[in-house]
């Protein structure tokens, strides 16, 4: 059975990435996906990276090993947050930080600046709720924490981000409804739990 992790970074209960969550998750497990979720607000954990990298193994809370190990056992990673100031919230960056650790997420070698990905092979969705329109987002202003998760963060350790979904226009005049952006969230789950779901080529 194919393994899924959702991770919900919204650091409040009760909000659209928590609806988005469930959506998902019950989408999913219709399919047939092994679904397991994690809320990082639920997680007892210094979100500060209080040492050097090469260190980064030590004194590591019980929380947060629990949660390499998901990540390691999960086939596709999805990622609910919300879109604060252009980015992810702290709370997401201080997860980061503290389990992608060197050793879990990837290795360096001598010689070269470029590591080894010790995470290749799994992929992620992105959903990420925001209160501007998600055009606005990706064209006007760069979409620069996109590209800083896609690439700088899941691509350093080998995770392949498949899909983007901009749950936009959530405040202001002509805002969309939220029923509207749940219907795209199934859909999302659908198509991504059918990827799974393929066999893969020898």
């Amino acid at each position: 059975m194919s393994s899924l992790l959702v991770i919900n970074g919204h650091p409040r209960p009760d909000s659209l990435c928590d609806t988005a969550e469930e959506v998902y998750a019950a989408e999913a497990r219709t399919q047939g996906l092994k679904v397991e979720v994690l809320r990082l607000r639920d997680l007892d954990f210094d979100p500060n990276l209080r040492y050097p990298l090469d260190q980064s193994g030590t004194a590591m809370e019980e929380v947060l090993l629990k949660a390499q190990e998901r990540i390691g056992a999960a086939q596709h990673i999805t990622l609910i947050y919300p879109n604060w100031w252009g980015t992810f919230p702290a709370l997401l960056k201080g997860f980061i930080d503290r389990s992608l650790t060197p050793g879990f997420a990837f290795k360096y070698r001598r010689g070269t600046s470029l590591p080894i990905q010790l995470l290749k092979g799994k992929t992620a969705s992105l959903i990420i709720p925001m209160d501007g329109p998600g055009w606005w987002y990706r064209v006007m202003m760069g979409a620069g924490g996109d590209k800083a998760m896609k690439h700088s963060t899941l691509g350093f350790c080998g995770i392949r981000v498949i899909r983007t979904l901009h749950l936009g226009n959530l405040r202001g005049v002509g805002r969309t409804p939220v029923e509207h952006h749940l219907k795209r969230v199934t859909t999302a789950a659908h198509r991504d739990a059918r990827r799974l779901g393929k066999p893969r080529a020898n």
